[in-house]
């Protein structure tokens, strides 16, 4: 385009002169520059169309590379736009990392709070675990020291001897069976060549205890004579004892009759403090049965012992000189060392009767007692301990009671704890009818026990660990000259019917 404004420029610049005067000379110059420049025209118009050519190739060119760059904008438009959304979801997502970071930071101090919480919890955790391991060790102490007092309230409560005690009945059973055989090793056998039987004075005996069987010098019944020999031991040791708790000495020697007495005294007094004072405790109701059996299960182990001071009990060393001297109005042992070693046996006798008579049995509960059968009673098998025949029972009736019944009443019933030593004599069986459930003597030393008329006791399941038939530690080891039988019965005596009181 450029070229083709030139030719113009030229064409027009020519002056008009030139053209006028020269139409001949330069008709034919003119003619061929005309050529020429129609030539030239041509050409350049050729060229011009070259041109423009390469002009709308450039324009297309040039639209290409516009449409390029409108498209290249357009795409870096939509790159950008791109670009935006990127940054702008950049942003979000720095947006959601700082809030997400502002949660885990938040999350990483409530779990920092967690953390201190859960140490909190699980230190006192371990706290309340060591303290409750503390409680349990209380309690486990406390269980223990309920059980000691439960233990110790039972005991309180509980009457009952344990198996190991000395005063448990099997024990006091057996203690009773050996005191029935110092008895009769203290009398002896009576043989010609061991003692001599003082006939008359033994024959006082029988009356003061209502027997009616005669003692005949020229056929002495020496089972009989032995028999109430033994009554006779039992009965002044007795009288010493009566003697004794009725004195209202206070000294020294007389110690074990003053705390007989504060017993009673203050047993009465609990009784009444725990009928009279508000309560419903077991302790107050049982306190004057324990004092009882705590005191007198120390009486009955040390009672009448040795004194401390002296060494010897004044009044144990009077009771057994004068029953020596007693026992030896009624038969003298000839051997003098033999003698000796009986003598001897006396203490322990008055020791071991008072102890058991009046303190061991008032351990028990309820309180034993004891029951001397008269002359004439009717023989019972449960209460009575003789040499008889089952077939002959029904005609024996009691002529002697060497050693009294020991029995309890529980419930209203009349239970054995040891049956009487008893020598019988036959009867007429009409006679026995007529005076069964009577009483046929009223010599009784005993008199405050309670009479049983009809012999119905109850017997009571103890063991007899010991017979009465084996010897007894205190033998005198003498040699019979006599075979010793036992009990037995004397012949028959007629006994008229004796009305009842």
């Amino acid at each position: 385009m450029t070229d083709m404004a030139t030719t113009n420029d030229n064409n027009s610049s020519l002056s008009p002169t030139d053209v006028d005067g020269s139409s001949n000379q330069h008709s034919d110059h003119q003619l061929s520059e005309s050529n020429d420049h129609n030539s030239n025209n041509s050409t350049s118009s050729s060229n011009q169309q070259n041109n423009v050519l390469t002009s709308n190739e450039f324009d297309n060119a040039e639209t290409g590379i516009e449409n390029d760059n409108i498209q290249e904008t357009s795409e870096k438009n939509n790159n950008l736009d791109e670009i935006l959304q990127l940054k702008q979801k950049i942003n979000e997502q720095k947006e959601t990392i700082i809030n997400q970071t502002t949660v885990i930071i938040g999350l990483q101090g409530y779990n920092k709070k967690l953390e201190d919480t859960s140490t909190r919890l699980k230190q006192r955790l371990k706290d309340t675990l060591l303290q409750v391991q503390s409680l349990k060790e209380r309690n486990t102490e406390l269980e223990n020291e309920a059980s000691n007092y439960q233990q110790a309230l039972g005991a309180a409560t509980n009457f009952k001897m344990s198996d190991d005690d000395r005063n448990h009945n099997v024990q006091l059973y057996e203690d009773i069976l050996s005191l029935q055989d110092k008895i009769e090793s203290y009398v002896t056998n009576l043989g010609k060549l061991n003692a001599e039987i003082k006939i008359d004075e033994v024959k006082k005996l029988p009356p003061r205890y209502g027997c009616q069987t005669k003692i005949d010098p020229f056929n002495l019944d020496k089972q009989f004579i032995k028999a109430i020999l033994r009554r006779h031991v039992l009965e002044t040791i007795f009288e010493f004892a009566e003697d004794f708790f009725s004195n209202n000495n206070e000294e020294n020697y007389y110690l074990e009759s003053v705390v007989v007495k504060k017993t009673g005294e203050l047993s009465g007094l609990m009784e009444k403090f725990s009928s009279t004072r508000d309560g419903t405790d077991e302790i107050a109701k049982v306190t004057p049965t324990k004092l009882r059996q705590l005191i007198y299960a120390a009486l009955g182990t040390r009672g009448f012992g040795d004194i401390n001071e002296s060494d010897v009990n004044f009044i144990t060393n009077k009771f057994t000189e004068n029953l020596n001297k007693s026992i030896n109005q009624y038969r003298v042992i000839i051997d003098p060392k033999k003698n000796e070693t009986v003598d001897r046996l006396a203490k322990i006798l008055i020791q071991e009767v008072i102890r058991i008579f009046y303190f061991r049995l008032k351990i028990q509960e309820p309180m034993a007692q004891h029951h001397w059968f008269k002359c004439g009673d009717k023989v019972s098998k449960t209460s009575m301990d003789a040499n008889w025949d089952d077939d002959e029972i029904d005609e024996l009736v009691v002529e002697l009671c060497t050693f009294p019944l020991i029995y309890q009443d529980i419930n209203s019933n009349r239970i054995v704890f040891t049956p009487a030593k008893v020598f019988t004599r036959h009867v007429p069986l009409s006679n026995i009818l007529q005076n069964d459930g009577m009483t046929l003597s009223n010599n009784s030393v005993n008199s405050d026990q309670t009479e049983s008329p009809n012999n119905d006791f109850d017997v009571q399941n103890v063991t007899n660990d010991i017979s009465s038939d084996e010897p007894s530690e205190y033998e005198t080891g003498e040699e019979n000259d006599e075979k010793d039988e036992g009990t037995k019965t004397t012949d028959t005596v007629e006994t008229p019917p004796i009305e009842n009181d």
